[in-house]
C-alpha cells in the first residue's frame, strides 16, 4: 500500500540519490541537478516544462513552455467547446530561451519568443497562487490571445500531487500536479472570457525529469468543482517506469484529499475520434474518454523526433477512493496524451 510521505529537504541527498515517493507538501529545495545520473550528457537529459490546462464552460485553453536544454518549445492551444473549432500558436526555438524555476514558492520566469509571442509566469506558493500572462499576436485566420490569469493553489486546502519517481537507475522524474480555481480573463480575438474561481479550474502540470533518449507515455486528467468548491479530479499515467506497482503518479482528488491509485492501463484505438478505455489494475478506476478534438505533432528533426497527440474531450466512469467510496463522473471535460519521443 503506497502512502504519502513527509517531504524531504533537499530532494537529493549528499550521496546524489533522490528521495523516491509521493510527498505531502511541495518541495522547498528541489536540487535535481545534484542527482548522480549516469551518462556524459546528464545536463541535456533534464527536460522541464510548465503546462496549464484551463477549463471554462465555453473554451478550453492549454499553455505549455518546454525547456529541452538544446531547444525551447511552446504552444497555446484554444478549443471552442460549443463548435469544436480549435487552433494553436506554437514556436520552436534553438537554444535554451527560458529558465523555469527550481521551486514554486516565489519565482518568476519569462519566454519572449520575439515579436508577437510572449508568456510570463509567476509561481508564488507562499501567497497561494500562480500567474500566467499571455501576449500572442494573431496570424492569418488564427486570432490573437491576450490573458492575465491567476491560479489559486492552497496546499493546506487541496493536497497537490508531488512525486519523485525512478525512470531508471538514479534517474528521477519530478512532477507537481494540482487542479486550482482560476480567475482573471482571456481574450481570444474579439471575445473575452472572464474566469470564475467558483466554477473554472486550471490543472497545473510542473515537470522535471531525466528522461531516457527514447520515451513514451500516456496520460489522462480531468477535474470538476464539487458543491463545496473543492476540485474532484483524476490523474492517470503510464510511462517508462518499470515497477509502476510501487512507483506511479496515479491519484484521485476528492474533498481536498489525495487518494493514491494503482497502475494505470490505456486502450487507445487508432481512430483519433474513437473512445479510449482507461483503468487501474487495482480496480479503483474504470473510465471512458471520448475525444472531441485536440492538438497533434509529428516532427522528425536532426537531434529529436516527436509523435504527439493531446486530445480533449469528455470523461465518464467511476473511481473508488481510499475509503472504498465510489465516485461517478459523467461527461467531465478533460485532456489526454499519447506521446512517443526521441530527444
Amino acid at each position: 500500500m503506497r502512502t504519502l510521505l513527509p517531504t524531504p529537504q533537499p530532494a537529493v541527498g549528499p550521496d546524489g540519490v533522490p528521495a523516491w515517493g509521493v510527498f505531502r507538501l511541495p518541495f522547498r529545495e528541489l536540487n535535481l541537478e545534484d542527482a548522480r545520473v549516469p551518462g556524459l550528457l546528464r545536463r541535456v537529459r533534464l527536460k522541464e516544462w510548465h503546462h496549464v490546462a484551463l477549463i471554462h464552460p465555453e473554451v478550453y485553453v492549454s499553455v505549455a513552455v518546454v525547456d529541452l536544454k538544446y531547444a525551447t518549445a511552446s504552444w497555446v492551444f484554444v478549443h471552442h467547446r460549443d463548435s469544436d473549432h480549435a487552433f494553436e500558436h506554437a514556436v520552436t526555438l534553438a537554444g535554451r530561451r527560458v529558465v523555469l524555476p527550481s521551486t514554486l514558492w516565489d519565482a518568476r520566469w519569462d519566454l519572449d519568443a520575439g515579436p508577437g509571442y510572449r508568456i510570463a509566469g509567476r509561481d508564488h506558493l507562499a501567497a497561494g497562487e500562480h500567474g500566467l500572462d499571455l501576449r500572442i499576436r494573431g496570424a492569418g485566420e488564427r486570432p490573437g490571445i491576450d490573458a492575465r490569469l491567476t491560479f489559486l493553489e492552497d496546499p493546506g486546502r487541496v493536497q497537490p500531487l508531488v512525486a519523485i519517481l525512478p525512470l531508471g537507475r538514479n534517474r528521477p522524474m519530478y512532477t507537481h500536479k494540482v487542479p486550482c480555481p482560476a480567475r482573471g480573463s482571456i481574450t481570444v480575438g474579439t471575445r473575452t472570457y472572464t474566469l470564475d474561481p467558483g466554477r473554472d479550474l486550471a490543472i497545473l502540470d510542473i515537470h522535471k525529469a531525466y528522461y531516457p533518449r527514447t520515451t513514451t507515455w500516456r496520460w489522462a486528467t480531468f477535474a470538476v468543482p464539487d458543491p463545496g468548491g473543492l476540485p474532484t479530479g483524476v490523474n492517470l499515467t503510464r510511462n517508462v517506469i518499470e515497477d509502476d506497482e510501487v512507483h506511479n503518479e496515479n491519484a484521485l482528488w476528492e474533498g481536498g484529499r489525495l487518494h493514491l491509485l494503482g497502475p494505470a492501463r490505456f486502450e487507445v484505438p487508432p481512430d483519433p475520434r474513437a473512445p479510449w478505455r482507461i483503468h487501474t489494475l487495482d480496480g479503483a478506476a474504470e473510465l471512458e474518454f471520448r475525444p472531441r478534438g485536440g492538438r497533434t505533432e509529428d516532427r522528425n528533426l536532426l537531434v529529436a523526433s516527436s509523435w504527439y497527440r493531446q486530445p480533449v474531450g469528455l470523461y465518464s466512469g467511476t473511481v473508488r477512493d481510499g475509503t472504498g467510496r465510489e465516485h461517478r463522473f459523467q461527461d467531465v471535460w478533460g485532456i489526454a496524451e499519447d506521446h512517443r519521443v526521441v530527444w
